[in-house]
């Protein structure tokens, strides 16, 4: 199973949790029924947390077969910058952080893509996003040495974890956590939305090639 770091609902957990503890506060005391007031407290707590998860959580409005959004850098720190996605060309686009240790374990298979594929007509992105302030994502680069040896961007507008034109157009449209990966065909349609690890050397074939049956895909995952 691959390990994936949300977004949607941390606000509403910290709202579930302070509720939960300041009922607490108020009924805590010496008499036989706190026991069992707080437990009725714990149940609503963790069923209202839940409903409120559900219900704040946004549909997808990215999905596979839509046209990719554009690219919204800042600052390219590794490779050669691409302002935007090439008709004939496929891309990658690999959403990653560098406090996260599964997007650190997902570079490997996407930097051996990188080297396997480059020549080959696929351009990898890692695109950095979900940082707190005052990160320095080129010192932790340039540790990685030849182990991320693809292009490394990071994302406009990014201030802190929540914010970013990348994370905005692209993880959060497609509803993704980190690590996520969009493979864009050559017509600038998404044919990939998911873990980087799920990404084979037969995809990529398909992609590159032109034979890639989205459909088909679709039953494969259905069956």
């Amino acid at each position: 199973l691959f390990m994936t770091e949300g977004w949607p609902c941390l606000n509403t957990l910290k709202l579930g949790y302070y509720r939960f503890t300041y009922l607490s506060m108020i009924l805590r005391s010496n008499t036989p029924v706190f026991s069992m007031k707080l437990k009725i407290i714990t149940r609503c707590a963790v069923l209202s947390v839940l409903a409120a998860t559900i219900l704040s959580t946004p549909a997808a409005t990215l999905h596979e077969g839509d046209s990719a959004p554009k690219l919204s850098v800042s600052k390219w720190i590794q490779g050669e910058p691409v302002k935007a996605f090439q008709p004939g060309t496929v891309y990658l686009v690999e959403f990653w952080a560098s406090w996260w240790l599964p997007c650190q374990e997902a570079m490997a298979p996407v930097n051996r893509l990188h080297h396997k594929y480059k020549d080959k007509g696929l351009v990898v992105i890692g695109q950095n996003v979900k940082e707190p302030p005052g990160t320095k994502v080129e010192s932790f680069i340039k540790r990685m040495g030849s182990l991320v040896s693809y292009r490394i961007a990071l994302d406009e507008g990014a201030t802190n974890r929540w914010s970013g034109r990348m994370q905005e157009n692209w993880l959060q449209s497609a509803e993704a956590g980190i690590p996520t990966a969009f493979l864009i065909d050559k017509k600038g349609n998404i044919s990939f939305i998911g873990h980087p690890g799920a990404i084979d050397d037969e995809l990529i074939e398909q992609v590159l090639s032109g034979t890639f049956d989205p459909k088909k895909r679709a039953l494969a995952r259905e069956a």
